[in-house]
């Protein structure tokens, strides 16, 4: 095994077929690609191996594998966003992630889990059109602020400027408020971050602690500061804190959930 691995390492290395021993010389007569091609041989020959100590060997062990200059970008603009040291470490921490995804069970969003005090923040992720907006008009939680970035709730009729909202005062009784930003991108920016700055300069007197926080189209407010800090301290200081994202990698601080199924959906 491990002087096949050698012979298929060298022509792994240098493009070229490596020499086969004679037990293998028969293996090359056949035309499929993935046994007669160095690359996917060496492939196919690692898949077979089971047995731990071999298995724990090939960590010793190294490959080349031939990236465009633009993947090696995204590798390395991956590595500074996650703190790694090395390529290797980032394409290893992403395995490790895609192993634990594979087997872990995502919860579905409902108002009983919304209505969970001081929980872990939550992230509502999945395709466009998997349902996540008709999700979150069917919630009943309350007291419920909903920063409505692209203006698709009106489920919720009593609609706030952020002018009402910095002077608003009735935070101690129940209600359903939606928040809507300018409709000119570069205004209705400011105005979100505005808000998320007043809501992170508020917190500590305890006015939000029954209240909940939902903020869709997560990924316009992933770069800033303050949403990131609102999002780690959500737990002390809202009753839970919501964001809307297809993405869930950009929100590594917040419970990844899933759209509520169509049929039920179809129900409301």
């Amino acid at each position: 095994m491990t002087q096949t691995l050698d012979e298929i390492q060298v022509g792994e290395e240098t493009a070229h077929l490596p020499r086969l021993s004679p037990q293998r010389i028969n293996m090359q007569a056949t035309p499929d690609v993935h046994h007669t091609h160095p690359k996917r041989f060496l492939v196919t020959k690692l898949l077979t191996i089971e047995d731990p100590e071999q298995l724990a060997a090939l960590k010793t062990q190294h490959s080349n594998v031939r990236l465009s200059l633009f993947e090696k970008l995204r590798i390395e603009k991956l590595r500074r966003r996650l703190g790694q040291q090395t390529s290797t470490e980032t394409i290893r921490s992403l395995l490790d992630r895609y192993d634990d995804e594979s087997n872990r069970i995502i919860p579905t969003l409902t108002d009983e889990l919304l209505d969970e005090a001081q929980g872990t923040p939550l992230v509502l992720t999945g395709r466009p059109g998997a349902g996540k907006t008709l999700t979150v008009k069917s919630l009943k939680t309350e007291p419920l602020l909903l920063l409505d970035l692209a203006n698709e709730h009106a489920e919720i009729p009593k609609k706030l400027s952020l002018q009402s909202l910095l002077s608003y005062n009735k935070w101690s009784k129940h209600g359903r408020l939606r928040f809507v930003p300018s409709e000119n991108r570069q205004l209705g920016t400011l105005e979100v971050k505005t808000l998320i700055e007043f809501l992170n300069q508020t917190k500590y007197d305890g006015r939000y602690k029954t209240w909940s926080i939902a903020i869709e189209e997560g990924h316009r407010i992933h770069r800033m500061p303050p949403a990131i800090s609102l999002i780690l301290e959500g737990r002390k200081y809202f009753k839970r804190l919501l964001v809307v994202c297809a993405d869930e990698t950009l929100f590594p601080a917040c419970l990844p959930v899933k759209p509520k199924p169509p049929s039920e959906l179809l129900k409301n």
